[in-house]
């Protein structure tokens, strides 16, 4: 088996004696291949696909030269020649997610009449002369996409290149950006490619000719980014990288990095000897309309710059205050839902607006005004929208905001101080085996603390008559008769009895008679198996690493399982633990405390068929949708290799980034 670099995303690609055609595990692109039958060639062929990969054309074309001189019937040496000759970089579709080709160079020559093309479909075998056709066909089409539209369209001035969505779906900073600057200089009369205007009603391979086309007629490009990631995102650098292979070639064009909230330094190394401007500056967007004026030769005829107007309005839309209005109008309403999509309008005309981003905290933690942060201790809370509203704050509002924290921080430490006082009497009474105070105590610690772990520890004690956590270890009652109970009193018994087989493994009649015997003696006097208690469940479901190391000191029998053992559980995110004697297991997923995402091998396929890579997100695959669309099997998997390669880095469960749609545990599946 020999490796080359994947000529669609250059990740490793591994390839098999006799194969013409693989696929590739990172992209999951079916593509030709060489034949591996020389060291040499394979090692010319890596090359060549990185200088091609860098858009290094014309040496890459070098390479492919060399090739057919030392190996003429090598088909796939005639195939790098075509794609050379044409500019061929390949870029994920914006529609369907899958790699498609993109034109650095076009030509009036038809690519299926191409010598190169007919010799390597000469001498490819019937497999890769299939998908050399494939592949042939939709570049041809970008090609006479190119030459209609750079036959109709008229040149444009000035082409916008941008980021318009970030990964969870919402629009980037950088679009809001770029349309202030686009309404700005299409209303001095300037003709500007604008993707999010001017391909609307385009779909996927639709926008190529006339992204050709526009880069090539404008004689200005402009890049905005807000953050390092989205000057490279692969859409945006596929853009801007052409344009300046296309400024190399014509003096005329000018290329403006246009970056705020980054350090200039920090731009792609192609920007730093360029001309950048500040976004984030008074007076910015002025600034570069007089910047493109004297490069366009419009700086003596260009109006004066009016002042910048007091209150931002949208093109014909509704103001901010109008829309601020609406908004606390639908908080006082509790109708977070709605308030907070009015905030996001705010914020698409004005993206530094506080008011919009307090108000989106209020709607978050359902706030009908933000004075109630000083009575919620939650409001202490990292929050992305508490953060931006601090950021862009003016000194009073900022003032106000802080002062509302102070009160909840001498809040939260009132409420602790008083909680550690009722969790001491409630021990006291544990200690005293008075166990109906005891559970009231614990009670009102909960009615401050609903999360308190040792809270509802103690209760737990007080339940099963325990003065201390360490008389535990020598009980082994029945943990399920509590749940086993429950059913039976909301009238499920035939879940109650498969939830009793499932845990013991009894036969139905065995299942149907304990049942009866829980039920009917309420619990009391049952033989024990293990211990099911609501309240050591939410013990140690809110309970901190620390309270789990107590636990453990308390209990020294408590401890991981086995490698082995837990790998029968799926070898997923949970850490099982057990104690010896115990008929079960209890998993923990600790990920607000500590991240293990990187080792996470859980996807989740919900109720109405979509295919989340991670709970916290709501990007991934409707997967319902391509099978009712008569989706092949190929096409499945390889949607659902996509979803699981795009699993996130890591969750913010922290900084409000979480689904806002549906919450966790409504999703299904």
């Amino acid at each position: 088996m020999a490796i080359i670099k994947c000529k669609m995303c250059g990740g490793d690609l591994s390839i098999t004696e006799g194969a013409t055609v693989t696929e590739c595990e990172y992209c999951g692109t079916t593509q030709t291949v060489p034949k591996v039958d020389d060291e040499k060639k394979l090692t010319l062929f890596s090359r060549a696909n990185r200088l091609r990969q860098a858009n290094e054309f014309d040496k890459a074309a070098g390479v492919y030269e060399n090739l057919v001189a030392d190996f003429p019937t090598e088909a796939e040496a005639y195939w790098g020649l075509v794609l050379c000759r044409y500019g061929i970089e390949y870029v994920d579709d914006p529609a369907t997610g899958k790699k498609m080709p993109t034109c650095h160079r076009s030509s009036f020559d038809s690519i299926l009449e191409d010598s190169d093309f007919e010799q390597a479909c000469e001498n490819a075998d019937a497999i890769a002369r299939r998908v050399y056709r494939d592949e042939a066909k939709a570049i041809e089409n970008i090609r006479k996409g190119i030459i209609e539209v750079s036959g109709k369209e008229p040149p444009y001035d000035i082409f916008i290149c941008y980021k318009e969505t970030a990964e969870d779906g919402q629009r980037t900073i950088d679009s809001v950006l770029a349309q202030d600057v686009y309404d700005a200089l299409t209303g001095k009369g300037y003709r500007v490619f604008f993707s999010r205007i001017t391909l609307e009603d385009k779909l996927g391979t639709e926008y190529e000719p006339y992204i050709f086309a526009a880069l090539n007629s404008a004689k200005v490009m402009l890049v905005f980014g807000t953050d390092y990631e989205y000057f490279n995102a692969v859409w945006v650098k596929n853009e801007w990288s052409r344009f300046l292979k296309l400024m190399a070639q014509d003096k005329s064009k000018h290329l403006i990095p246009c970056y705020k909230d980054v350090d200039a330094y920090d731009m792609p190394k192609e920007f730093q000897k360029l001309q950048a401007q500040d976004m984030g500056k008074v007076g910015a967007v002025q600034d570069l309309l007089r910047g493109i004026d004297k490069l366009l030769g419009k700086g003596q005829a260009a109006p004066a710059a009016q002042p910048a107007p007091v209150q931002v309005v949208s093109a014909g839309g509704p103001t901010v205050d109008s829309l601020l209005k609406r908004a606390q109008i639908l908080l006082e309403d509790r109708d977070w839902k709605s308030a907070n999509e009015y905030f996001d309008k705010v914020l698409e005309i004005d993206p530094e607006c506080a008011e919009a981003y307090l108000g989106k905290f209020c709607a978050e933690m359902e706030y009908t005004n933000p004075e109630m942060m000083a009575q919620d201790t939650r409001s202490l809370k990292d929050s992305r929208n508490k953060a931006n509203a601090l950021r862009f704050a003016s000194p009073e509002l900022r003032g106000r905001l802080e002062k509302y924290q102070q009160e909840a921080e001498r809040l939260k430490q009132k409420q602790e101080e008083e909680r550690n006082q009722l969790l001491k009497r409630g021990q006291m009474f544990l200690e005293d085996k008075d166990w109906k105070s005891a559970n009231e105590y614990f009670d009102k610690v909960l009615d401050i603390h609903p999360e308190c772990a040792e809270a509802y520890l103690g209760k737990f004690c007080a339940e099963r008559q325990y003065t201390n956590i360490s008389a535990m270890a020598s009980d082994d009652t029945i943990l399920y008769i509590g749940k086993i109970l429950s059913l039976c009193a909301s009238g499920d018994k035939i879940l109650a009895i498969k939830y009793y087989r499932e845990q013991t493994r009894a036969s139905l009649p065995e299942a149907k008679s304990a049942v009866e015997q829980i039920e009917a003696s309420n619990g009391q006097d049952v033989p024990a198996l293990m211990s099911d208690s609501i309240f050591l469940e939410k013990a140690l479901r809110f309970a901190s690493p620390e309270l789990r190391e107590r636990f453990a000191r308390r209990w020294p029998e408590f401890s991981p399982l086995p490698a082995a053992q837990s790998a029968g559980f799926g070898d997923g995110p949970a850490v099982y633990y057990t104690v010896p004697g115990w008929k079960g297991d209890v998993g923990f997923i600790a990920a607000v405390h500590g991240k293990f995402c990187a080792s996470c091998n859980r996807v989740r396929l919900t109720s109405q068929g979509f295919l989340r890579p991670c709970l916290a997100s709501e990007t991934g695959c409707d997967l319902r949708t391509l099978l009712r669309g008569g989706a092949a099997d190929e096409e499945l998997l390889q949607a659902i290799r996509e979803t699981i390669w795009s699993k996130p880095r890591e969750h913010h469960f922290g900084d409000n980034s979480m689904p806002a749609t549906r919450g966790m545990y409504r999703i299904g599946g």
